[in-house]
């Protein structure tokens, strides 16, 4: 009688849970998985996109802030301006290196807007990185190289 009873119940709920879909692989995957809703796949999109917007802007601002150069790329001549010195003049920092004696004294009158004359025609050729006025530099360069340049404003 239990046997019978355990039967009954079985098959009452074969027959109450029957669905021809049951052993479908389709509707396995889907019960499976989690459901992916379109608004994710919007997020997702969106979010690529702005991600693709910030690495151009970012891309973009580096271009033209630096020009495209790169840290090891160092040009051969530097000026830097600095603090004025004495009233009107202006220390500037200027580098050369292997340079002639006529190329840094153009240099010079090119930033310093000033006029050197006693150019010697001795083939000079200097390295060399000041910080300060044109007169100093001029000064020093005369001590190095053994000229009489003189600055005129």
């Amino acid at each position: 009688m239990k046997e019978d009873n355990k039967l009954n119940e079985s098959l009452k709920f074969v027959v109450n849970n029957y669905d021809d879909a049951s052993f479908s692989k389709s509707r396995a995957w889907k019960k499976l998985m989690p459901p992916v809703a379109f608004w994710n796949v919007r997020r997702i999109a969106a979010a690529s996109i702005i991600a693709v917007v910030v690495t151009a802007s970012a891309f973009i601002y580096h271009a033209a802030k630096y020009g495209g150069a790169t840290p090891d790329t160092v040009p051969e001549k530097l000026e830097t301006p600095v603090a004025p010195v004495r009233g009107k003049e202006f220390a500037m920092r200027i580098e050369f290196k292997d340079a002639t004696l006529k190329d840094v004294v153009n240099k010079i009158e090119e930033v310093y807007q000033v006029k050197i004359k006693n150019i010697p025609e001795a083939d000079v050729r200097l390295t060399l990185s000041y910080e300060g006025t044109a007169e100093e530099l001029i000064e020093v360069i005369n001590e190095i190289a053994g000229t009489d340049l003189k600055v005129e404003r």
